[in-house]
């Protein structure tokens, strides 16, 4: 167990050993990948040197807001996976890091290519191996990568795929195909009625409605949000997912998601 003072953990991960990981969307804060060492400590993960310091998250480019285009170094990791170890391959901490730190005002300035990025760490020695960014045809600038399922099953790729969704709702949802034998990837879905969210939706838990609003609100707002969460079958053959606005759960045989000819 671990008490979290000064921000929520927006993703965590546990490893074989017990070790626990977690990762905070950025914006002041000064790591965004932690380790848990016990319930009051905490330390940055790998190490501090790799978390891009704050003063060089941002850039403005011609008077647009935009993040820094790091490739080596950690931006705002929203999503933690482990997997375990097979003949070729440790096990390893997967980071998926949006490349889309947020203002103090909440605004959240676009994506730089190479800040959007999969990382994949050995556990055994705590080492980036490997590295996989993504060309602006396929993560947007407005793009939001928010969870990503890993199948290593070798018969459908020489190392893998990757699956990513992309989930903001300023930008196209749909998924993200990555082949990890490759680096090469594609998107999916975009703007399919199941990735988006249902307009109007009203959530609610045990009969009571849940309404957006902030700071100086005038009046109550509807929550949105497109494909969010995601889940593979044991197999690896059915992807599932749920708009964050929605009563649906959704899936598709992973066959024609990793069919780039397809509509």
């Amino acid at each position: 167990m671990s008490s979290f003072h000064n921000q929520g953990p927006i993703g965590w991960a546990v490893s074989s050993t017990g070790r626990i990981f977690v990762s905070y969307t950025r914006g002041t804060y000064e790591y965004t990948v932690g380790e848990v060492e016990n319930m009051m400590v905490e330390q940055a993960y790998p190490r501090q040197a790799l978390q891009v310091p704050v003063s060089l998250l941002f850039n403005d480019t011609s008077g647009m807001n935009f993040a820094t285009g790091n490739s080596s170094g950690f931006i705002s990791v929203q999503a933690l996976i482990i997997t375990a170890t097979i003949a070729s391959r440790p096990e390893t901490l997967w980071f998926l890091d949006t490349g889309r730190p947020d203002f103090l005002d909440g605004t959240t300035p676009y994506s730089f290519p190479g800040g959007p990025k999969l990382v994949a760490i050995d556990l055994g020695n705590d080492k980036i191996y490997k590295t996989f960014t993504f060309p602006a045809s396929v993560v947007y600038p407005d793009s939001y990568m928010n969870d990503v399922r890993i199948d290593l099953n070798l018969d459908i790729s020489a190392k893998g795929v990757a699956y990513i969704v992309d989930s903001l709702n300023e930008g196209r949802n749909g998924v993200i195909i990555l082949d990890l034998a490759t680096g090469s990837s594609f998107r999916q879905l975009d703007n399919h009625h199941s990735t988006l969210n249902v307009y109007s939706f009203v959530p609610s838990y045990q009969g009571l409605p849940f309404y957006a609003t902030g700071p100086g609100a005038q009046q109550l707002g509807h929550l949105t949000g497109g494909i969010y969460g995601v889940q593979l079958s044991p197999d690896g053959n059915v992807l599932f997912f749920p708009p964050v606005t929605s009563d649906y759960l959704y899936s598709i045989e992973t066959q024609y998601l990793r069919d780039n000819t397809s509509p």
